[in-house]
């Protein structure tokens, strides 16, 4: 399967974009000519079988340089392998495109149908859909996705979101139906209950009207016309044929955009808008069949009327109120006040005991992480030691390596800051084992001072018979 590669066109761009009627159902991807085109500079990638319409000519002014645009059809996640309930349709189309977009850093707009996604960035993801119903039908009923696309197209050129989102784009109104036209319908209807106009190429069957009128009682007319050309504006066939048909749901087709009419026209409306958000518009990308909106708009319809979704139901009337009295109040309340007081006094008591044990939880708490510090810094310190005498080629006390093993062992199953405390005190064992006592030096001996030998001075002095002459000093 070879990728039409599209390049700046003068032509119109209304003859350049496929058509619904040549739409291929059914295709699946091959991200691999997409992939190799984004590589050889191409700013507009067009996979075969797509469905989306838009100005070319004014995306790829807005594309600029900078930005790249890969459009692809539906999504037929049959044609793509399943695992589990998961079909692989990202990691085989998306997850490629978006890789060449990461590893380049350059932004990619992916049109998947009629949905709008831009890759810029490994975190940035912006998906893109209809702001309001007036864009929600031009996108429906017309496939033209030409706003979505200058959007993200300035995004990805850097441009603040004031400017961005400031597109001139009109949305047409819906135009009366002509009356020849209105009176052709309602004559179809009123033969069968589903007119399928011609050009129409998603007939609705006759099973949706079976499966309304038993299954929820309501009577229903459809009107299915085939997509509009883009900037057509929708015909209001819906006001006319509600008219004549008053007391049922009339559902008006104009390709995938629906109006209704109803009895109770509020909540039609908010079936409808349910209808088209609760697959979160995933009929942009996977391209349902008109009869599955028609099928959960009647679904939801059914629901607001019947099964009061948005409440619960009124209580029954209250009896009339009785005189007040002293004397039955007293006794209605005496045992809720006793009750009462029971509650109080017991759940103060409950109270502090949970309080006081919040308080011990928190400071055993801290202890724990207290005691968890001091283990482990004391193993760590222990293993050093012991490292660094392996290393050293010193011997290592067995001892003080079994204290570091089993401190390693009982740190991981202490839970309490008493069990962490019992293993840093195995840790600091092996640390006094390894730690060399200070050398004490041995006290030097006394020298016992000499003493003056008077006595044989004294016989000296004898023997001499003179005597020591002192002077005073002066």
């Amino acid at each position: 399967m070879r990728v039409i590669l599209v390049c700046l066109l003068a032509a119109c761009w209304l003859t350049a974009a496929p058509t619904p009627a040549a739409a291929q159902p059914g295709v699946r991807v091959d991200p691999g000519p997409i992939v190799a085109a984004l590589t050889n500079g191409e700013r507009l990638v067009r996979a075969p079988g797509t469905v989306a319409r838009f100005d070319e000519a004014r995306v790829l002014e807005e594309l600029g340089q900078a930005v790249r645009l890969v459009v692809l059809p539906y999504v037929d996640y049959d044609l793509y392998p399943r695992e589990g309930d998961h079909s692989q349709y990202f990691e085989l189309v998306t997850r490629p495109i978006l890789a060449w977009s990461l590893d380049r850093k350059v932004p990619v707009v992916v049109v998947t149908g009629l949905d709008v996604t831009m890759y810029s960035g490994p975190s940035t993801l912006d998906h893109r859909l209809p702001a309001d119903f007036d864009e929600l039908r031009t996108t429906t009923a017309t496939m033209d996705i030409t706003e979505r696309l200058v959007v993200l197209a300035r995004f990805g050129r850097g441009l603040p979101p004031a400017v961005a989102e400031d597109v001139d784009f009109v949305h047409p109104a819906p135009v009366p139906a002509p009356p020849d036209r209105v009176a052709e319908v309602v004559a179809a209807l009123r033969a069968h209950p589903v007119h399928n106009a011609p050009g129409r190429a998603d007939v609705i069957e006759d099973r949706i009207v079976t499966v309304a009128r038993e299954e929820y009682g309501l009577g229903v007319r459809v009107a299915a016309f085939p997509g509009l050309a883009p900037g057509q504006p929708v015909t209001d066939y819906a006001t006319p044929l509600g008219a004549a048909f008053p007391d049922d749901v009339v559902l008006v087709l104009h390709g995938g955009w629906l109006d209704v009419v109803a009895p109770d026209q509020a909540k039609a409306l908010a079936a409808r808008a349910f209808a088209y958000g609760d697959a979160n518009l995933s009929l942009l990308s996977s391209g349902s069949r008109g009869h599955s909106l028609l099928s959960d708009t009647l679904k939801r319809l059914d629901l607001l009327m019947t099964e009061t979704a948005w409440g619960f139901p009124q209580p029954p009337p209250q009896p009339r109120a009785v005189p007040f009295e002293v004397r039955r109040a007293v006794s209605a309340l005496a045992p809720w006040v006793l009750v009462g007081s029971a509650v109080v006094i017991s759940g103060a008591g409950v109270l502090r005991h949970r309080r006081r044990a919040a308080a011990a939880a928190a400071d055993e708490e801290r202890a724990l992480r207290a005691e968890s510090a001091s283990a482990m810094a004391a193993i760590g310190d222990l293993g050093a030691r012991v490292l660094t005498a392996e290393e050293g080629g010193e011997p290592v006390d067995p001892a003080a390596a079994e204290r570091h093993t089993t401190a390693r062992l009982l740190y991981d199953q202490a839970h309490t800051s008493v069990a962490m405390t019992e293993v840093r005190l195995v840790a600091e064992e092996g640390l006094a084992l390894l730690t060399e006592p200070e050398p004490v030096e041995a006290p030097a001996a006394a020298v016992r001072p000499k003493r003056r030998r008077r006595k044989k001075a004294k016989a000296a002095r004898k023997d001499t018979g003179t005597r020591p002459v002192w002077r005073k000093a002066r």
